[in-house]
């Protein structure tokens, strides 16, 4: 690839080093790119009207038909998944073909650490969503593929095969008596416009929230909220007996619990790299303590909009000052692999709202997450932004055990009334929780329009 050639490409163009594979999913043609100047841990399936190289098609096929003794013709028609030697798919996150056993602990593709300054930041998975975020964008294809193929079986036992599988699971343990109805309280009429814009609410929660829609008469649908976490069946509730407490004066916690992550105002003060300790049911402080910000909920109006090219965001009818808590990320809390086991099909309808609760996963596996697909709060619906005006931090008030915390979002700057609140997907902020570990080479086109986006979202 010459130099004059590289610098004609547009910010949003891609170099290809070849097609690795092929398959076919719910009746569209997807094939597996490799990118130049990136590790085949990052290839991508990409829908085939986005790949606009028929020459690297062409000889993808022959490459196919040599190998296998076909005819070319009868290649394009196959349904099932056909990948290149000596390449990575990441449906299976896992490489083909797939090395000798004892060699298996040397992928590179396990959770890691990541150092920050001497002090370690752990990774916060936030799977990708909305299926309009999602869409492959247009690569250039300069380079054809290689030769080396073979047929990709599957056979290994899945506990979920359809995102209804998931919703029968959830709604099974869902509660049955709905507590926050979704219910029309008025309607906006704007100057100019003839259509006239409802506005919903969701009923007994402690700080208002409203659902408009500008666009068309939906409202979100298959959610039901909750305003606190959701231990499933197989994840036990945090213990208090556990807990320690501190011996302050009433309400004038300083230094306790190891450092002071507030002002007096409740303001967060401390670092983006240390976790947040609250004062709790047995500290001698009291309720009037300001240590004491995320277990008493939020205090801000809240809106869920209906975006133009982004799904359902979050914003304020009111101004936001930095350091202020928003919200808490609120699900169910479900195990790693069960989390493993949505995640997968998740990842197929390009729609998901899983959460690790990985603030030891320096030391400790990751044990648990936080799964908002089906049940949630407001928070499930922030967007991202490579420019983003939330902050995500580890927050431990009802637990003393690392792998199990809360997650909450704060104001990173001062927020002006009715500006989209957004978090940075994989962590732009040094020292952030929410910093990713890229373990999964999945990426998607960003739609953030910040001033410095970084053109690509990175699924972890």
């Amino acid at each position: 690839m010459n130099t004059s050639t590289i610098k004609d490409l547009e910010d949003d163009e891609y170099i290809v080093a070849r097609i690795a594979g092929m398959k076919t999913t719910n009746g569209r043609r997807h094939y597996l790119v490799e990118w130049d100047g990136y590790d085949i841990s990052e290839n991508t399936w990409e829908y085939e009207k986005n790949v606009n190289c028929k020459e690297s098609i062409e000889d993808f096929v022959k490459a196919y038909a040599a190998l296998y003794q076909l005819r070319q013709e009868d290649i394009l028609p196959l349904t099932k998944k056909i990948l290149l030697n000596e390449t990575y798919d990441p449906d299976t996150r896992s490489f083909h073909p797939l090395p000798p056993k004892d060699t298996k602990s040397k992928i590179p593709f396990n959770n890691t650490t990541n150092q920050v300054s001497g002090e370690v930041t752990t990774s916060l998975r936030k799977r990708l969503r909305e299926d309009n975020e999602l869409c492959p964008d247009t690569s250039k294809m300069v380079k054809s593929t290689q030769v080396g193929v073979t047929q990709l079986t599957i056979t290994s036992a899945r506990k979920y095969k359809s995102i209804e599988e998931i919703a029968q699971k959830v709604m099974a343990e869902a509660d049955k008596n709905n507590s926050y109805p979704i219910e029309k309280v008025r309607q906006i009429i704007k100057k100019g416009k003839k259509n006239v814009i409802q506005v919903y609410q969701i009923m007994n929660v402690k700080a208002e929230i409203t659902i408009v829609n500008e666009y068309d008469n939906t409202l979100p649908d298959n959610f039901i909220y909750i305003d606190e976490l959701k231990y499933t069946l197989d994840v036990p509730a945090p213990d208090p007996n556990f807990l320690s407490g501190c011996v302050c004066s009433k309400g004038k916690c300083t230094s306790c619990h190891d450092s002071s992550a507030y002002n007096r105002a409740g303001k967060l003060i401390c670092s983006p790299s240390q976790a947040i300790n609250e004062c709790n049911q047995h500290c001698d402080c009291g309720p009037a303590c300001n240590n004491r910000v995320v277990q008493k909920g939020r205090k801000i109006p809240l809106q869920i909009f209906r975006t133009r090219n982004r799904g359902w965001g979050i914003r304020s009818p009111v101004a936001i000052s930095s350091g202020t808590f928003v919200e808490e990320y609120v699900g169910e809390v479900i195990t790693a692999d069960e989390a493993d086991e949505r995640g997968r099909i998740y990842d197929q309808i390009g729609c998901s709202y899983l959460f690790d609760m990985d603030y030891a996963q320096s030391e400790l596996p990751i044990r648990y997450s936080i799964d908002s697909y089906m049940t949630g709060n407001a928070s499930r619906f922030f967007n991202h932004s490579c420019s983003p005006n939330l902050k995500v931090m580890t927050v431990f008030i009802d637990s003393s055990d690392n792998q199990m915390h809360r997650i909450a979002f704060f104001a990173s700057r001062d927020i002006r009334k009715n500006e989209e609140l957004c978090f940075d997907y994989n962590g732009s902020t040094k020292g952030d929780v929410s910093q990713v570990i890229l373990t999964c080479p999945t990426r998607y086109p960003c739609k953030c329009n910040a001033y410095r986006c970084r053109k690509w979202i990175y699924s972890a």
